[in-house]
């Protein structure tokens, strides 16, 4: 279990994905538990599962009936994590980001551009350890 500010994360691995759907219900069951002692409630409707690798077959992961969605990708403390581990919806994000300030670029003086340009950089470079791991195709 990983937990930030008001996030809480819970990471699991196995070999047998029946096994690790049932260990997944238990431990979800068990922190629900500790959630509803501490008067604290889990977000079902912002709950979600993934798979990695990414696979078609469909798993089941429910609290009190209630199944829980499996994404292809989400975002975790800043980074756009996919399924795949493949990073293109990250690399993709931070492009987007960064082309909304080419045209700024074009029409301001060299001072700002140096102040903006440092924010933007830093911004594309935040968490480049985990998605520069990828197809070089992606990240040209």
């Amino acid at each position: 279990m990983k937990l930030f500010a008001d996030d809480t994360n819970l990471f699991m691995s196995g070999i047998d994905k029946s096994e690790l759907c049932t260990s997944c219900n238990i431990s979800l069951e068990s922190l629900n538990r500790w959630l509803v002692a501490n008067r604290l409630s889990m977000n079902l409707d912002k709950t979600y599962i993934m798979v990695f690798p990414s696979t078609k077959r469909r798993h089941s992961v429910s609290l009190h009936g209630n199944s829980f969605t499996k994404v292809r990708f989400c975002r975790y403390l800043g980074l756009h994590i996919d399924d795949d581990l493949k990073w293109k919806t990250h690399i993709e994000y931070i492009y987007n980001k960064l082309m909304n300030f080419v045209g700024i670029f074009f029409f301001i003086k060299f001072e700002i551009y140096c102040l903006t340009e440092y924010c933007n950089l830093s911004t594309s470079l935040y968490g480049i350890e985990m998605y520069a791991n990828t197809y070089p195709s992606y990240l040209h």
